[in-house]
């Protein structure tokens, strides 16, 4: 399984491109994205997650696309943690991460469930019961 940016150009506006023809296949399970300010990491996310279009070129994640009938299923597919989340007011750090996965299309006990593993994997599990924002 792989994730395909095949041609891909992007524009914010009127602006220049931000991506023009690029062509990026990622096959690993797990990637993360490094550059400096500006570069496009976070805009490139935001196109595989399809929060953002590409106004040229094709994206696919095992032969799903997003947009059209199969947009659902595609969004299920590829997880996406943005750079500024805000955190729904009153939940607990657990109840905030299994939101999350209810919204990707979790059953909402399978969410919370998962939620618990999660944040135990990133060592924050003492931290799980408490609020979410400041």
């Amino acid at each position: 399984m792989a994730l395909l940016f095949d041609e891909i150009t992007f524009r914010y506006g009127r602006r220049t491109p931000v991506f023009s023809g690029f062509t990026l296949t990622v096959s690993a399970p797990a990637t993360v994205l490094l550059g400096p300010n500006g570069a496009g990491e976070s805009t490139l996310m935001a196109l595989a997650a399809s929060r953002l279009t590409p106004t040229a070129g094709t994206l696919s994640f095992n032969r799903l696309r997003p947009g059209g009938r199969k947009q659902a299923a595609y969004r299920k597919s590829v997880a996406w943690i943005p750079q500024q989340i805000t955190p729904v007011p009153g939940l607990t750090v657990r109840e905030q991460v299994a939101y999350a996965g209810w919204l990707k299309g979790m059953r909402r006990g399978a969410a919370w469930e998962a939620s618990g593993t999660a944040i135990e994997r990133v060592g924050l599990g003492t931290l799980a019961n408490r609020k979410s924002h400041s």
